[in-house]
């Protein structure tokens, strides 16, 4: 900014660098989820109702964070399995494995966000 104020050849007004300043934060903001890498999450689909139901939670659970996806899991590396039990996980590549509790509750939705975070995080 300091550079920018130094080679202008007239007076900016107060408002003229707010705008700067958000425009700045703007194009900072499209370059850092630029370079944020995708995470791909698979869940382990046996054809039960309850699969089922486990792939909506997280599909809904994650909708709002940037860069995830999530899909059935199929033959492909996942950087974070979900499993119901460590029974279903034997034909699957991961990198991290998330087992369920039980319930599919707030409190399930917030360890589920967690573990996408830190896997976030250390890409």
């Amino acid at each position: 900014m300091s550079l920018i104020e130094k080679n202008l050849s007239r007076e900016v007004s107060n408002a003229q660098w707010e705008m700067l300043d958000h425009s700045y934060g703007l194009i900072w903001d499209i370059h850092q989820r630029r370079q944020q890498k995708e995470v791909l999450v698979g869940v382990v689909d046996d054809g039960s109702l309850y699969a089922e139901e486990i792939f909506r939670f997280t599909k809904q659970t994650l909708a709002g964070m940037s860069h995830v996806t999530v899909k059935k899991a199929k033959k492909r590396t996942y950087d974070l399995l979900i499993a119901s039990d460590d029974l279903d996980i034997q034909a699957f590549n991961y990198q991290k494995l998330y087992l369920l509790t039980g319930a599919l509750s707030s409190f399930e939705k917030e360890r589920l966000e967690q573990a996408v975070t830190t896997i976030i995080q250390k890409k």
